[in-house]
């Protein structure tokens, strides 16, 4: 093993193999800070430009891509409110209070940090574990996967927000979001009042910009619109008040680091598992940090470890997503079924037979991804300063820019039009929810995993006939229903504790 990844690593470290890796990890962090565009679509974009390379070479230049995709996500979400990518939808809800403090350079740097903590240890367990934990992903059935996805959609719903009811009805709303379209058994149609728009289901993106994003906007256009003319900001965020505001300490470092290391373990198991992948990372890794926080309180108005536990998960499934494909030829989500195409194009099949038979281009995976963090790291110290200075411009100018960048990239998705009107009247949506009371984050995720559920439980009910004892019928079932009725049982205990407090008279004495 040592041989190989010595000559993995002189592969990566040649000179036009290194200019190729920063160009390929600038391009994600572009490309992915950018809303509504993502990594997935910068490496479709670029593997034309792969024809004319050797397999390594391009290998090097899409991994670059890959890993800085999913980090780009968290810049605009930290500055702006505003997730370059689903990944990062997370990363919004303590990265945006953060800048709104003043620390906005604080935020970006331990999402750097997590992030590449989070993917060199996936890494790491990519080298040394692909394949025993890729057979982990060989004792996962229907019935698996259906109790996986619930126990996450419990998880989320039920700690987000003041009131776990409000949380789970967000939940619900989610699948139910994910059902609008063809029937993916019957092939009906549902839902879609006979709209052809409908029948093809809602685009996720604009939903969740509809649902998360836009609100923000509108409630900072709110408070503006409250706010005496003297005493509104010419900068969306204001400056940080002393040096500490822009950088991380190395006391604040280590008492992440346990949240980092739980969010990249986190995202290897999501990762491995093929068909879930960064965004249900992020969202669990953030539950799991506020449960075990002694500062529950903190979390969502502007929390270290709430960035540090979003970054380290979604950036932690970039090495777990290649075990299912190396060891499988199964892409682990859709970033790494794009890059599946480019090892078709170059005659490689995935599978057992790829350690025997292509050994070095295993190698240069392993050494590639672990050079691309340490290029993003170096990369991203040096720029970060530039991409601050996005929070100095007038709000009169971060508002609509922010608007029309929602707008021209959930449009250039798909050049429809129609996204565009659906993310607006989810914005108008989400504000209500807002005003309500009602999270936002467990309705994202359950429409992302709405599809994933419904599959998993219609596929159980077949081959059980109808039988719901196939949810019982396997250790690990038993493991995720123990789970969920822990997180249930302990969210109605600590919330009981909390009235309990005395309730002081605020009226007139």
């Amino acid at each position: 093993m040592l041989e190989g990844l010595l000559s993995g690593f002189g592969n990566v470290f040649t000179i036009d193999h290194l200019l190729l890796l920063f160009g390929g990890v600038m391009v994600g962090v572009i490309v992915g800070c950018i809303p509504g565009l993502n990594g997935l679509m910068a490496i479709t974009l670029c593997i034309p430009l792969t024809y004319v390379m050797d397999l390594n070479t391009a290998l090097i230049f899409l991994l670059g891509i890959y890993n800085g995709g999913i980090y780009g996500g968290s810049i605009s979400a930290i500055l702006l409110g505003t997730p370059g990518a689903a990944c990062a939808t997370c990363t919004v809800l303590d990265g945006f209070p953060m800048a709104l403090k003043g620390q906005s350079g604080k935020a970006l740097k331990m999402a750097l940090f997590a992030s590449v903590q989070g993917c060199i240890t996936s890494c790491l367990v990519l080298i040394f574990f692909a394949r025993p934990v890729s057979r982990l992903a060989l004792y996962f059935g229907p019935d698996e996967y259906t109790l996986l996805v619930l126990m996450a959609l419990t998880m989320v719903g039920a700690v987000a927000g003041e009131s776990m009811i409000k949380g789970l009805l967000a939940a619900v709303l989610g699948i139910w979001l994910s059902t609008i379209g063809m029937d993916p058994l019957a092939a009906i149609s549902r839902y879609s009042l006979g709209n052809t728009y409908l029948m093809n289901g809602l685009q996720r993106t604009a939903v969740f910009f509809g649902l998360l994003t836009m609100p923000m906007i509108l409630n900072q256009i709110e408070k503006i619109a409250h706010q005496k003319p003297g005493e509104q900001r010419t900068s969306l965020l204001p400056p940080p008040a002393s040096k500490a505001d822009t950088r991380v300490s190395f006391k604040e470092w280590l008492s992440a680091l346990p949240t980092m290391i739980r969010g990249s373990l986190i995202g290897v198991v999501f990762g491995a598992l093929p068909a879930l992948g960064a965004t249900p990372a992020a969202f669990f890794s953030y539950q799991v940090a506020s449960q075990h926080s002694k500062h529950k309180e903190q979390f969502g108005k502007g929390c270290l470890q709430g960035v540090a536990a979003s970054e380290s998960a979604n950036n932690g499934t970039v090495g777990a997503t290649f075990v299912p494909l190396l060891a499988f030829g199964i892409p682990g989500d859709s970033d790494t079924a794009m890059l599946l195409t480019a090892f078709m194009i170059k005659g490689i099949s995935m599978g057992p037979t790829l350690f025997t038979q292509h050994q070095d281009t295993v190698y240069t995976i392993y050494t590639a991804l672990i050079s691309s963090n340490l290029v993003l790291l170096v990369a991203m110290l040096l720029m970060l300063r530039f991409f601050n200075k996005i929070s100095k411009a007038p709000q009169s100018v971060i508002f609509p820019c922010v608007l029309m960048a929602c707008c021209i990239g959930i449009y250039a998705m798909r050049q429809n039009i129609t996204d565009v009107f659906v993310m607006i009247i989810f914005a108008v949506i989400g504000y209500v929810l807002k005003l309500m009371d009602f999270p936002s984050a467990p309705a994202i995720l359950g429409m992302l995993l709405g599809g994933t559920f419904e599959r998993s439980i219609r596929q159980s009910l077949l081959i059980s006939k109808n039988s719901l004892s196939i949810f019982f019928s396997s250790a690990i079932d038993w493991i995720f229903w123990a789970i969920i009725v822990v997180v249930i049982v302990s969210v109605i205990l600590s919330r009981r504790k909390k009235n309990v407090k005395p309730v002081v008279n605020t009226e007139g004495e």
